[in-house]
């Protein structure tokens, strides 16, 4: 189902280890349920959620730190809930018995993919995101996230396919705020402008490419090198190719 049509008719959003928190991790999904939350309690009064919304067994759902989150938060399949659940304990390589599909064959079907970390030296799936033209929110205590607020976000919401929002470790509730009214606003952007945004997200993604960041990643080297034969008390005076 559309995002676009979450706050009218509700809109199934994929957690765990598809594109909320992402394939390799659950990094960030506190923040996730938090933040979409309020849409769903907007339409319904609290209700006790259950473990329907797993796909896959865990050995003690109760003690599980995700399922034990989204309870709190009130998720449930109720009639009227305006926000579904879809969590996906599991590693997506083709063979999970649910989907059978790999994890970029799966991410390529969702509107919108969401990673609030809290750190990451990279972060690669936001960077995945965009490479397949999901458009991506991101933090900016990811190093993707500073790399793309350099390239210009910031103009106007989703100006290069990617939205950064400011987390630090004194403002949690705020990053949460922000997040909420960020995917608020993007479900209500008409068809014409997400397919820009989606143009935009692949042309970020090519700034990306190995090509252009090699340079950088000899350049690191070169100067590891150096400082290690400065420490022998010799200059390094070689190339890294």
């Amino acid at each position: 189902e559309a995002l676009q049509k979450a706050l009218a008719e509700g809109v199934e959003i994929a957690s765990g280890q598809t594109t909320i928190s992402g394939e390799k991790t659950v990094a960030g999904t506190e923040v996730i349920a938090e933040a979409i939350a309020p849409s769903d309690k907007e339409a319904r009064p609290r209700a006790e959620a259950a473990f329907s919304f797993t796909t896959h067994e865990l050995v003690e759902p109760w003690n599980d730190a995700v399922t034990k989150h989204i309870k709190h938060q009130g998720f449930s399949y109720a009639p009227g809930s305006r926000v579904k659940i879809l969590f996906v304990p599991s590693y997506l390589n083709g063979d999970d018995g649910i989907f059978n599909l790999p994890y970029y064959d799966l991410l390529i079907g969702f509107d919108l993919s969401l990673f609030p970390s809290y750190y990451e030296p990279w972060g690669y799936t936001p960077h995945e995101s965009v490479a397949f033209s999901i458009p991506t929110i991101t933090t900016s205590l990811s190093g993707f996230g500073v790399w793309a607020r350099q390239q210009g976000q910031g103009k106007s919401p989703f100006h290069n396919g990617v939205e950064v929002i400011h987390r630090d470790d004194e403002n949690y509730a705020k990053a949460v705020e922000a997040i909420a009214l960020v995917i608020r606003d993007f479900s209500l952007k008409s068809a014409t402008r997400v397919a820009t945004i989606k143009r935009k997200a692949a042309k970020l993604s090519d700034q990306a490419d190995w090509a252009h960041f090699i340079a950088h990643y000899q350049e690191a080297y070169r100067k590891a090198l150096h400082n290690s034969f400065l420490r022998l008390s010799r200059p390094y005076t070689g190339n890294v190719r």
